[in-house]
């Protein structure tokens, strides 16, 4: 069954209902040159409740390993393979269909 979260008045109680964890990048944990920092502390309580987090963006501008980086200055840590532009996410596609 989907469920669409559309306000969090409880991060605790979704953090125990769920495994795994979504995100939008821009506009979410930054801004432009912005930084949203209290976005990490949540991140940071998915990853000591040893959730599974992915990160997206349709930003194709800059590398997977650039956004890890970005996440990184921002207190988070985590790797190429949770991080997911429009670029990689084609690339990958092409690459199982062999084109």
């Amino acid at each position: 069954m989907k469920r669409r979260v559309q306000k969090v008045e409880r991060p605790a109680s979704l953090i125990k209902q769920y495994k795994i964890f979504v995100f939008d990048m821009d506009g979410v944990f930054w801004r432009g040159e912005h930084n949203l920092l209290p976005s990490v502390d949540y991140l940071n309580a998915l990853q000591k409740a040893q959730k599974i987090v992915y990160f997206l963006t349709n930003n194709s501008t800059q590398t997977r390993s650039h956004y890890v980086a970005k996440l990184s200055a921002l207190g988070y840590s985590t790797t190429e393979e949770h991080v997911h532009t429009s670029a990689s996410l084609v690339a990958a596609e092409l690459q199982r269909r062999r084109v």
